[in-house]
Order: structure tokens, then sequence, then C-alpha cells
């Protein structure tokens, strides 16, 4: 372990990573003054998050610099300080109509909520603008004699729809499906001049992190001109996060910018370290994002190597049909695997588009046509087809739970020994891009894992479905065809 000497033992104040548009900070100063007036005493780094999120256009200080602002910290730092403040600034120096707090979980929400009554509560200079305090389940809030509102809210795909914000504090963004963006972001299209703010954490494989994923990208780009980005984490090492010390002090002090401020100490994260898996160490204390949680659980470059866009099918005796059902039954894709000449397998989604009341009948076509089998997982929304196909006279080959996790697992070897080929097909690049791990039991096994319904992988499961009932497929050889979506557009 490489340790720090004592005058060293407080945490880095400025963000390892810090970009956005130009600002002139007009409110920081009243902001902080109110915190510290009313008994929220925030840290350096606090101090100068929230002067960078409320910073306005230099060329119009009607108007804040970013539209957007992130805040990537470990947790027990301290972002609820950072949340408070941004809250009293908007009740009482910005004159805000509606802030709304969103957390993933209630009880985040309800805890948020509580926090701020606390200091409401301890302040009479607060306390006697109160107009209404709603305290009942799922209505907590505060309302202002002049007018102004805050809202805490637990996200779902419709909530904050209805509402017309001027601010949005996005907590537990980490947890944050597209869809409960796509809910809430036009709230702000009516007001003159909204922000969306978004606070979290490194997520875990389980998380729904697709979203936060895509603001920490741009953050980190420093390209997008209506967001700031703030991330407290530490070096890479090559370029790579993977490599980073996590015994290293000086790394803990990087991530952890309230070291020194509260009883987060390094004696108390060593013990943390002692105590947590390397993992769980690397993500929950030193905000270490690892390289497959960064994209795709597919390298999209090795993927984008693999095209061939005169790749087919040389025999039919070695092909397979599949079909994939999307969770809430909005799209389906009918795909097909087989052996090329040269004993590579090609994949091809044949069709892919919107519902599931022409798949049964354009697929069973396709198994009748071809005398080819169609696999479907039983475990999947799909499974509900399968009688509909045996009516129809079309062979069913059932995929189980293990078909699920050994096709996955097998899928992605044969894309890293360069053992299958594809047509650059868009939606299916699109999938692959968006491909994610999901642990299935405790063995280590995972499949593709649906993270958003926003976020269509049907095109994946179908190619890697039919790739795995080709592998343990026994089906007589018929004539030689090319099947190509050339024969079968999309519609």
């Amino acid at each position: 372990m490489i340790s720090l000497t004592k005058s060293l033992l407080v945490g880095n104040q400025k963000p390892r990573v810090d970009t956005g548009p130009e600002w002139f900070d007009l409110y920081g100063d009243d902001v902080i003054g109110l915190c510290a007036a009313v008994g929220v005493n925030l840290f350096p780094w606090q101090e100068s998050v929230v002067r960078r999120i409320l910073g306005v256009r230099p060329d119009d200080k009607s108007k804040f610099a970013a539209l957007e602002s992130g805040l990537l910290v470990a947790r027990q730092n301290g972002k609820g300080e950072v949340l408070i403040a941004l809250e009293l600034a908007g009740l009482f120096i910005l004159h805000e109509r509606l802030i709304l707090h969103s957390a993933h979980e209630f009880k985040t929400a309800a805890e948020g909520f509580i926090r701020i009554k606390d200091v409401f509560d301890n302040s009479d200079m607060l306390s006697k603008r109160v107009a209404k305090l709603r305290t009942s389940h799922g209505e907590e809030g505060i309302e202002l004699k002049t007018g102004e509102r805050l809202r805490f809210v637990a996200r779902s795909k419709s909530s904050g729809r209805g509402f017309t914000g001027d601010r949005i504090l996005l907590d537990e963004a980490q947890e944050l499906p597209s869809r409960a963006v796509d809910s809430l972001f036009p709230t702000l299209s009516s007001r003159p001049n909204p922000q969306v703010i978004y606070t979290g954490t490194v997520p875990s494989p389980e998380h729904d992190s697709e979203h936060w994923t895509k603001v920490r990208d741009r953050g980190r780009k420093g390209e997008s001109e209506g967001l700031s980005w703030a991330e407290w984490s530490p070096e890479p090492v090559d370029e790579s996060m993977e490599e980073i010390d996590a015994d290293d002090e000086k790394n803990w002090i990087d991530s952890n910018p309230s070291i020194g401020y509260t009883g987060l100490t390094i004696p108390y994260i060593a013990k943390e370290r002692d105590a947590l898996s390397d993992d769980g160490f690397r993500r929950e204390r030193m905000s270490v994002w690892s390289d497959e949680m960064a994209g795709s659980a597919i390298d999209v470059q090795k993927w984008a190597s693999l095209v061939d866009p005169a790749s087919y099918i040389e025999h039919t005796h070695s092909m397979v049909f599949s079909v994939d059902v999307a969770p809430d039954q909005s799209m389906a894709c009918v795909a097909v695997a087989g052996f090329r000449e040269d004993g590579l397998t090609h994949v091809e989604v044949i069709k892919h588009r919107g519902g599931t009341g022409w798949v049964v009948g354009f697929a069973a076509d396709l198994s009748k046509k071809y005398r080819r089998p169609i696999a479907i997982d039983t475990i999947g929304v799909g499974a509900s087809l399968i009688a509909d196909f045996k009516t129809e006279g079309a062979q069913v080959i059932e995929l189980q739970t293990k078909d699920a996790t050994q096709g996955a697992a097998s899928f992605l070897d044969d894309i890293k020994n360069s053992w299958v080929r594809h047509l650059g097909q868009q939606r299916l690049d699109d999938a692959v891009a968006s491909a994610k791990r999901r642990d299935v039991g405790t063995n280590g096994a995972w499949a593709w894992k649906r993270k958003d319904e926003a976020i269509d992988i049907t095109p994946l499961v179908a190619v890697t479905n039919a790739a795995r009932a080709l592998s343990v497929g026994r089906i007589p050889e018929v004539q030689k065809k090319q099947i190509s979506t050339h024969m079968y557009a999309f519609n």
C-alpha cells in the first residue's frame, strides 16, 4: 500500500474531469451565503460544483450556461448537500416555480425530502415562508407563500409527466432508464431557463445505467455545449481503469473529496478495502468505472471488422431461424444463422419490425419453405408463440435457460475469435453496441441484459439464439440456398 503524509490527508477538491461550457458566476456567493445562514455548510468542492452548475452564459446572464449538469462522486461524500443547495437556490434566489427531485427508489426520494425538511424545521427564516408542507406518502413537497414548489418523486415510466418544471434533479442517476428521462425531459420545454441535474455513482452490472453512461461519455469528451460534468475518480493507467492501483491512497484521495472534512478518513477507507471485494471497493469507493462497464459487452470495433457484405449461408442443412420478442412486445425480430462454405458462422437479421402480429405467419412460412426449424427462448415473451408456430406446421427448437447463458457466452467467443460474419446491418449493429450482461445464478453464468425497453436488442438476441440452436442442432441436409435481406427486406 502506498501511504501519504498527514499533510495530504484531505480529499482532492478538484475533480479529475471538469468539462462544460464557459460560464459566469452570478449566483454562487448568494447561494453559498444562504446555505451558511440556514446551517448548510458546504465543503470547498461542493461550493465549486454549485457555482458551476448555476453559472450563467457570459453573453446572456439571464440563461444558465449548462442545460444539463452531471456529478459523479463516491458514496458518502456529500452529493445530498449539493442537491439541498440547488433546491434552496431554486426556491429562494432563482424563484423557480417547480423543482422536481427524482430518485430511483421512493425511500431515497423520501430521504431527500426529510433532509431538506430538517433544514426548514431548524430555520425560522425559512419556515415562516412556507405555505404548505406536504408529508403524505407520495406527495412529499414544500410550497412557499410566494408560490415556488419543490416536489419529491420516485421514478417510473411516467413520473413527472404532466408537470412543467424549471429544475429537475435526478438523483441515483446510475439507475436511470431512458424512458424515465423521456418522461421527464419534455416537462422543461415550456420553461424559459430550465436545468437538469444528474447525480450518481458508478453503476453495478445489474443497474439500468444506459443513460447515465451516455451522460458520462459526453461529459468526458467535453464536446457537448449544454452539459457540464464533474467527476472524482483516479487517473487511468495507460488509458485503462482496470490497471488502477486500488491500494494507492493517492487514488483514494482523488476519488473522495470529503476525506478529512467528515468521518470519511484514510483509516476508515483502509477498513473498507479489507471488507469489500476488489470490484466492489473500486466501484463504490474509488468510482472506477470498469472498462467492461464503460461500453458494450461486445467490442464494437471487433464486431465491425467481421462485416462481409458478400457473406451467405452455403447449405440449408446448416441453417436455423429464430424469433425474439421484446419484453413489452413492442418489437419482434426474425433472424437466421448458418455455416458458410469456409465453415464460419453467418448471422443475419431477416425481418425486424414493431408488434408481434406479423411474426408467426412470416417465420412459419420461412420454416416450411426451407424446411428449417425456428429457435425460440422458452423463458422469454416469445414463448407464448410456440403453440402458434406448431399449429402452423413449423418445426420449433425450444431453448432453455442454459441455452440463453451458454449461447451468449459462445456467441461472444465466436466474435472474439473471428468465427462469425455478418452483413453490417444497422439494426443489428445498434443492438450489439447496446449489449450488456446480466448475471444468471451464482456460478458465473450470464445472458444478454435487456437494460432498457427503449433500447431494442431483439436483433442481437435473435442471432444469438439462432447461432446457439445451430451449434446443438442435428438436421438433415437439403439444397443450397442463400438467405439474404435482399430477399426479405424490412417493412
